[in-house]
């Protein structure tokens, strides 16, 4: 039977190729094949189909002959084709050979799409062969096969485990042979083949694949920490994203290297480990510290202030962790729950300093120096650098943190006051009064105070000193106003008014030079004294209430309790400025003044009037 091709007519042949193809190559198609001279052989082999499938009348027994030669030259070319594309990864192909079998795939491409053209019958038997399907295939059978036989790999040595060995040869693997394409192969492709990312995109593949397989079986921790720090790390950041691949490789097209699904409970193994690791070292800092304090250690100085040696650890030790495993998991905002460990260690700090203030021990005073300085190393941390962290919880972490520095600061100004207290009873009395030097023995022990705390921080003793002010000025008002002191005479009143306003004067020198910077504590006394001075009723209730718009928080009681230093002011004059008090006091009226007078505490009440009732629904508030 004669093929159906042998019908093909010359004339219409001529017409669909145009002009044949012209001399081929002085070398016979086998010599050739064997100096790996593909595009030329590739070109005898379509003049010869040519030359078979356009010549009519040919005896059909020569015809099948040539056609089976044809056939069997054309599966040598292709094998001989896809040889020295598979050996180009292993450097064991010339650049000149695989461009020329690049070329031979592309002209096979192009005699293709010309046959297509061709009306039935005409084409022949092997015709489209698809050469440019079978080199894609052909290479993710390759890339498949490289990956998965690892032996070949060289420069990993083993690992602890043969999980990071697999995984850390797989990497090694990839970059390289993606960076033998960028270097070597890229240029032999023609653009179209974007051989680059066709390499990129198999390479991902398989690797993901390899992955997924690894990740069906169960994983020690740091097996687990090695499997997704390569998946989020070792593998975008040092492979994909290497210099010589970036700007080569469409990393935006190769999407995740796993799905969601597999990697997220890794991801959940690997974090409760790091939250449980993290509470552990920092717990022990802990509870090395409170071992120190219980010895009766004294907490290191640095630069001749006292610190503790555990706050920045502490804080290390939570950063660099909160860090790796933001780089682990490749986004920080996953390592935000690391975060949380920090609240049970400032809780636990908090109820150590609490139990270590219970003690009489001889280093409490250091340790609570030492600890508010690391509390500010903390709030900084909390506020400026500790990032992620959701709002409420670096919010709770923050009332922590002040509570313990409150606590702080009030031991050491606790301890002050005990120090200074034979002083304190001093002032309101007739004998202070009278005699200036009470209140200069009182500040001289202030002073003296202060200056055994300069072993603070100097931040916290700025604090401290701060504190003390506004603790000095509230105790001061406050023996003013206890009624130890009964004048008798307008003499005895101006002498009074004169001795507020040299305390005052005294006062605002000591704490501006030792650093307070509580400024708005110099009007406090001041204010007392223009009210005491003034000896009309009309000016004195005209006075209060302008006091009272200086301080919203004034009281019924502070007002009786300074009218009751006026000499000559009757029941009837207090009663008046009272209700007149009532009557303009405007408790909704913003006001940028900071609270004083609710800090001072005032027992006796000189009842004139029946008036708290009035005062209370106006909004001054009572005693607590």
């Amino acid at each position: 039977m004669m093929h159906a091709t042998r019908k093909t007519h010359p004339e219409k042949l001529n017409i669909l190729f145009g002009k044949t193809r012209g001399k081929t190559a002085a070398l016979p198609f086998e010599e050739n094949l064997a100096q790996l001279r593909l595009w030329e052989a590739g070109q005898q082999l379509i003049a010869r189909e040519e030359q078979l499938f356009g010549s009519p009348g040919e005896k059909e027994a020569e015809w099948e002959t040539e056609e089976a030669a044809l056939r069997k030259h054309y599966k040598a070319l292709l094998l001989k084709v896809q040889e020295v594309v598979r050996d180009t990864l292993d450097c064991k192909t010339k650049e000149s050979s695989l461009k020329s079998a690049v070329s031979a795939i592309m002209e096979e491409e192009k005699q293709d799409q010309q046959w297509r053209k061709a009306m039935e019958g005409q084409v022949p038997p092997w015709r489209p062969q698809g050469w440019r399907q079978t080199h894609d295939r052909m290479l993710e059978e390759l890339v498949t096969l490289r990956i998965n036989r690892l032996d070949k790999v060289q420069g990993v040595e083993n690992l602890s485990s043969s999980l990071k060995t697999d995984i850390c040869k797989m990497g090694k693997l990839v970059k390289d042979d993606l960076l033998r394409v960028v270097q070597n192969v890229k240029d032999c492709y023609p653009e179209e083949f974007d051989i680059c990312n066709l390499y990129a995109r198999l390479y991902h593949q398989a690797f993901s694949e390899r992955l997924q397989d690894l990740a069906t079986s169960p994983m020690e921790i740091e097996d687990c920490t090695y499997f997704i720090s390569w998946v989020y790390d070792h593998y975008p950041n040092n492979v994909l994203r290497h210099k010589s691949l970036q700007t080569s490789i469409d990393l935006q097209a190769l999407g995740p290297l796993l799905p969601e699904d597999v990697v997220q409970p890794l991801e959940q193994q690997y974090l409760s480990h790091a939250e449980s690791q993290l509470g552990t070292w920092i717990s022990k800092a802990l509870t090395d510290e409170n071992a120190a304090w219980k010895k009766g250690d004294l907490p290191k100085k640095e630069d001749g202030y006292y610190t503790t040696a555990m706050t920045f650890p502490v804080i290390k030790l939570v950063d660099d962790c909160v860090k790796e495993a933001g780089t682990i998991l490749g986004d920080i905002m996953k390592a935000q729950r690391i975060v949380c460990q920090l609240g049970p260690f400032l809780q636990s700090y908090r109820e150590s300093l609490k139990n270590q203030m219970k003690v009489k021990q001889i280093n409490v005073k250091p340790i609570i120096k030492g600890s508010l300085s690391g509390i500010c190393q903390l709030r900084d941390y909390i506020v400026v650098s500790m990032d992620p962290q959701p709002e409420d919880v670096r919010v709770r972490h923050l009332d922590i943190v002040n509570d313990m520095e409150k606590q702080c600061y009030k031991y050491l100004i606790n301890s002050i006051q005990s120090d200074i207290k034979p002083h304190y009873n001093q002032l309101g009395t007739a004998s202070w009064l009278s005699d200036g030097s009470v209140m200069t023995e009182l500040l001289m022990k202030i002073r003296e105070n202060v200056e055994a705390h300069k072993d603070m921080r100097p931040s916290c003793l700025q604090a401290l000193v701060a504190h003390l002010h506004l603790q000095m000025m509230v105790e001061y008002v406050r023996k003013l106003m206890k009624r130890k002191l009964r004048l008798k005479s307008r003499e005895e009143e101006d002498r009074l008014v004169e001795r507020l306003c040299e305390d005052s004067h005294a006062l605002n020198d000591l704490f501006s030079q030792e650093g307070s910077k509580e400024e708005w504590l110099s009007s406090v006394l001041p204010g007392i004294a223009e009210v005491l001075k003034l000896q009309d009723p009309e000016a004195i209730k005209l006075e209060v209430l302008s006091l009272a718009q200086k301080y919203p928080d004034i009281r019924e009681e502070h007002v009786c309790a300074l009218l009751y230093l006026k000499v000559h002011l009757s029941k009837d004059n207090i009663a008046s400025i009272q209700k007149s008090l009532v009557e303009n006091h405007i408790p909704s009226v913003p006001t940028t003044s900071q609270p004083f007078y609710s800090m001072v505490q005032v027992k006796w009440i000189f009842k004139v009037a029946p008036l708290r009732s009035q005062l209370t629904a106006t909004g001054l508030p009572k005693i607590p």
